[in-house]
C-alpha cells in the first residue's frame, strides 16, 4: 500500500467518524462544544488504527456498529492535550483566566463524552462491553498518572537532577508508555471487537516485556521533534518548540546531551531556549553526536517488532495496519530533522 492509498482510506474513515459524532452531538447538545475541534482533523490516527485492527481480524460484522469506540479512544488524547497545555504553559493558555477556564472545561467535556459514548455502546458491544470499557478507563487512568510521574520523576523543577538521572531510562520509558497507551491499544481493541479473542491483550504484554512498545518509540520521536522545528519556516507560534527542556523535563535528546554546558545552562535558565542561536547550537550538537541517528535506529527496531507481533496474530494481512506504525515512527518535524542532517 502506497502513501496515497493510506491517506485516501484514512480520510474516508475520518469522514465517517466525523459524521457519526455530528449525529451523536445533535442528540446530546452539550458535546457540541468540542465537536468542531474533533471534526476539523483531516485524519484520526487512533480511528484508523482501530479500523485497521478490526479489519485484521477479518470480521464479518459492520464496522459502523462500533464507531463510538474509536471516537472515544481519540478523545482520551484530545482531553490529555488540554491538560498538557496547562502544565507546560503551551499555546498561551495562561495568558488569560478565560483561556484557562475554556481549556479545563474542554478537557472535562471530552472525558464526559467518552463515558457517554461507552454507555451508548452497550447494546452493540454485547458481552465485549465490560472488557472494552475497562481498557478505555485504564488508558485514561494511566495517561493522568503519566502527567504526575513526569512532574515528579523527570522534571528538574520538582526533583534534583542527580536523582532524575538514576535509572533514567526505565523512568523515561514508563512515562512514555503511560502517556501513549492509545497507540498500543487502539488497534488491539479493534482486533478484539472484530475477533472476540480477548487473549490478544495478554499476548501483547508478554511479547513486549523486553521490547519497545510503540507507545514508547512514538514518544521518543515526538520528543526529539521538539528540538527540530526551528528549521521549519512555516512553524506556527503556538507549536512551542523546545517546550520540554524549557519546562525542565529530561527527555531523551536532553539526556543524551546532559553533560553539555549548553543544556545545563538552559535547565537553570529556561528563557535561553527561546533564543534562535541557542536552538541552532543545540541542533548542531544533536547532529554531531548522532543522537537522531541513534533514535532512528531504535525506532526502526521497535517498528519491526510491532509488525512481527501483528503478523503472528492477524487473520488477514493488513498493509493498512503496518502503515499506521510507520506514521507513528515519524512525524513532520522529525522527518525534516533527518533531512536537515543529510
Amino acid at each position: 500500500m502506497d502513501h496515497k492509498e493510506y491517506i485516501a482510506i484514512s480520510k474516508e474513515v475520518a469522514e465517517k467518524l466525523n459524521k457519526h459524532l455530528e449525529k451523536f452531538c445533535k442528540k446530546n447538545p452539550a458535546f457540541g462544544l468540542i465537536l468542531k475541534e474533533y471534526t476539523q482533523k483531516r485524519i484520526h490516527l487512533n480511528g484508523i488504527q482501530f479500523y485497521a485492527g478490526f479489519k485484521a481480524a477479518n470480521s464479518k460484522e459492520d464496522f459502523a456498529k462500533f464507531f463510538h469506540i474509536p471516537i472515544a479512544i481519540e478523545c482520551i488524547m484530545l482531553a490529555a492535550y488540554k491538560t498538557n497545555r496547562i502544565l507546560d504553559h503551551k499555546q498561551e493558555v495562561w495568558s488569560s483566566e478565560q483561556k484557562i477556564k475554556e481549556t479545563v472545561f474542554g478537557e472535562k467535556i471530552y472525558l464526559s463524552l467518552i463515558f457517554a459514548l461507552l454507555e451508548d455502546s452497550k447494546e452493540n458491544l454485547g458481552e465485549k462491553y465490560n472488557i472494552v470499557k475497562d481498557l478505555i478507563l485504564n488508558l485514561i487512568s494511566k495517561i493522568y498518572q503519566g502527567f504526575w510521574f513526569e512532574q515528579n520523576d523527570l522534571n528538574v523543577n520538582f526533583s534534583p537532577l542527580n536523582e532524575i538521572l538514576k535509572n533514567w531510562s526505565s523512568k523515561y520509558k514508563k512515562r512514555n508508555i503511560l502517556f501513549n497507551g492509545v497507540y498500543d491499544y487502539s488497534s488491539l481493541i479493534g482486533f478484539y471487537i472484530g475477533s472476540g479473542n480477548k487473549s490478544v491483550f495478554e499476548k501483547f504484554e508478554n511479547y513486549f516485556k523486553n521490547k519497545d512498545k510503540m507507545s514508547h518509540s512514538a514518544q521518543v520521536v515526538n520528543d526529539v521533534s521538539d528540538y527540530s522545528s526551528v528549521y521549519d519556516e512555516n512553524v506556527k507560534s503556538y507549536q512551542d518548540a523546545f517546550s520540554d527542556i524549557r519546562n525542565g523535563i529530561i527527555t531523551q535528546p536532553t539526556f543524551e546531551l546532559i553533560k553539555d554546558k549548553v543544556i545545563l545552562d538552559a535547565l537553570k535558565n529556561p528563557q535561553l531556549t527561546k533564543d534562535v542561536s541557542w536552538r541552532k547550537k543545540v541542533m548542531g550538537i544533536l547532529i554531531k553526536k548522532n543522537v537522531v541517528v541513534k533514535i532512528k535506529k531504535e525506532t526502526e527496531k521497535s517498528y519491526a517488532q510491532n509488525i512481527n507481533f501483528w503478523k503472528k496474530i492477524m487473520k488477514v494481512d493488513s498493509e493498512l495496519l503496518f502503515n499506521t506504525y510507520s506514521i507513528l515512527s515519524r512525524n513532520k518535524y522529525y522527518h525534516e530533522f533527518l533531512n536537515y542532517k543529510k
